[in-house]
């Protein structure tokens, strides 16, 4: 049979092939957005609480670092390391009203010192340890002791009494106090 020529003819032979499909367009394509499940939205709102929770507790660190030093005096150097600055560290207890008294007890001398430690901050602090100290005249350390105040921590304005007593201690020498630490 002969294919009839000229345009008419071409839309015939056409027709005749039929139409071509591609079964691969109609197929359903792998997408990431389909293979992607969906977050539960809980999992979603723990991680921004933890965030928040962090970013928070991170700004305190910042803004109230003097009272985190002043509550937990172990964090200054954390701070010092880290480089930020702490507020110049100034000796809210004192000493005063120290009266100090040689005796003889079963035939050992002894030198029995007390007196009055005052919170003179404006902020609760811990009573340390305290060192009683003789010096000889050239400022040399002749005899120390330690011994604890009798108040754990002193509000402001608050005082505590201290007794200590050291044993045989040189006949001659000027005495001093010294807080061994000090929040």
């Amino acid at each position: 049979m002969a294919t009839p020529s000229g345009p008419a003819g071409q839309r015939a032979a056409e027709a005749d092939v039929g139409p071509i499909s591609d079964a691969s367009a109609w197929a359903p394509r792998p997408s990431a957005e389909r293979d992607k499940k969906p977050v539960p939205r809980g999992l979603l709102v723990g991680w921004g609480l933890l965030v928040i929770v962090i970013l928070g507790l991170a700004a305190a660190g910042w803004f109230a670092r003097e009272e985190v030093v002043a509550t937990v005096p172990e964090t200054r150097p954390l701070y010092e390391k880290l480089g930020l600055p702490l507020a110049v560290h100034e000796p809210q207890l004192v000493v005063h009203d120290v009266v100090s008294l040689r005796r003889t007890v079963d035939g050992q001398e002894q030198l029995q010192v007390q007196g009055i430690v005052t919170n003179e901050g404006a902020r609760e602090v811990a009573v340390p340890e305290m060192r009683a100290v003789i010096n000889d005249t050239s400022g040399d350390e002749l005899y120390s002791w330690t011994f604890r105040p009798n108040g754990a921590r002193l509000a402001p304005g608050e005082s505590t009494e201290f007794q200590t007593t050291g044993e045989d201690p040189p006949d001659e020498g000027s005495m001093s106090l010294i807080f061994l630490e000090q929040d």
